[in-house]
């Protein structure tokens, strides 16, 4: 893939994955079973903040994915306060989580070297880490932003190669990837997904990666 960075359209095939709830279709990839595993067919659309909701978010619907979870402190004050001092009085959904997306990437330096998964409390006090601490990061600031947000596993091409991936989405009136890791807005079509919601769910990629 000449331009990982810049594909919009994307079909892989996939084998090995044994767990039907890694499997998952949605607006942007969309699956289909075969004889050797799964293809995947992987297509970024344009969004715009004209079409996003209103802070705050009040359905029940999206409720479980602001609320604090393990290692996701949501509701700590410490959090609380940054997510304030990074949103401001914006109300677009879609406006306050691209805020806090430049935040975390220009505010976290990358660090191979921890390996041991660490909370949104934690890495704030040591803003260090890789892809799953810069995902994590964020979606505690957006829980305790008020943005309904999840984190999801998968892959990504980098360095002529897939390897594993973590970053977020959040909802905004649609569902819409974030990925903090990278400078960019853009989320390519080389981010494949195989699991969504809280940290714990983001382990369980590892048993197909």
């Amino acid at each position: 893939i000449a331009n990982p960075r810049l594909t919009k359209r994307l079909t892989i095939s996939v084998s090995g994955i044994e767990d039907g709830d890694l499997v998952i279709s949605d607006a942007r990839q969309k699956v289909t079973k075969t004889n050797s595993g799964y293809e995947y067919e992987v297509s970024v659309g344009e969004t715009s903040s004209k079409t996003s909701v209103t802070l705050p978010i009040t359905s029940a619907e999206y409720l479980p994915l602001q609320a604090s979870a393990p290692f996701l402190e949501a509701k700590d004050p410490e959090l609380t306060r940054l997510a304030a001092e990074i949103c401001g009085k914006e109300t677009n959904a879609l406006a306050a989580a691209g805020r806090i997306k430049e935040w975390v990437h220009s505010h976290m330096t990358p660090d191979a070297s921890i390996g041991v998964p660490r909370s949104a409390l934690e890495i704030n006090r040591k803003r260090k880490g890789v892809c799953r601490d810069y995902a994590t990061f964020f979606a505690g600031i957006a829980r305790a932003a008020g943005i309904p947000t999840r984190v999801t596993g998968g892959i990504v091409y980098q360095d002529g190669r897939f390897f594993y991936h973590a970053w977020v989405e959040c909802w905004t009136g649609e569902w819409v990837p974030f990925d903090p890791t990278q400078p960019a807005d853009f989320v390519d079509a080389t981010h494949v997904k195989f699991a969504q919601g809280d940290v714990t769910d983001m382990f369980k990629v590892a048993s197909i990666v």
